[in-house]
């Protein structure tokens, strides 16, 4: 029997033992910065939502075009919870401190494409209860897999470049000016999150 306190720890004291060749050191500070540049570009969704809905009156989407966008906003909305998931499980994981960081910041940044998307569904009086089996499969990959590398993979270069796709399609088809205008935000955010993947 273990006594609390004694014993195996989740506290990371060799974080600042790792010795760090050039290049890798090199890499962590770009990480470092993308830290700081996400404190930087932060955003207030609540403040945005209010002002886009203050210009452009409540959203209206033709009753054709929604349905369409349905399954869309869906895999938008569950796909930034589940990116919410996985940054802040990178960031528990990831050892450098650097890369901790970026993981804690694009997290953050994940949470509030949650919330933000959440609201702006709520004015559509749509939330969706569940999103395709196809993404809903490749998130619950990255989600579950214990394999550190593989989840950065998942992560950085596979999810982040599909939400990016995604984003900047219905931005393009501007359907709605609120939800054509949030995808700029967005867009901005998921860009800088690709950043984690390339440098670590």
């Amino acid at each position: 029997m273990r006594i609390a306190g004694f014993g195996k720890t989740e506290i990371r004291y060799d974080m600042f033992d790792i010795v760090r060749n050039a290049e890798e050191a090199r890499r962590l500070s770009k990480c470092e910065r993308i830290y700081h540049r996400g404190q930087t570009l932060a955003w207030d969704g609540k403040d945005i939502l209010g002002s886009l809905l203050a210009e452009h009156g409540a959203p209206q989407i033709e009753p054709d075009k929604k349905e369409a966008l349905k399954r869309v906003f869906a895999i938008i909305l569950w796909g930034e919870l589940a990116a919410w998931k996985i940054s802040a499980q990178l960031a528990d994981r990831l050892v450098p401190l650097e890369a901790k960081m970026a993981a804690t910041s694009q997290a953050h940044d994940e949470a509030r494409h949650f919330y933000v998307m959440h609201d702006y569904l709520k004015l559509l009086d749509y939330v969706p209860e569940r999103m395709d089996r196809a993404p809903q499969a490749l998130l619950d990959l990255v989600l579950n897999t214990d394999n550190l590398a593989y989840k950065i993979l998942g992560m950085q270069l596979m999810i982040e470049t599909i939400a990016l796709t995604i984003f900047q399609t219905v931005r393009e088809l501007e359907v709605e000016p609120i939800i054509t205008e949030l995808m700029k935000y967005y867009e901005k955010d998921e860009a800088r999150h690709v950043g984690l993947g390339m440098q670590y």
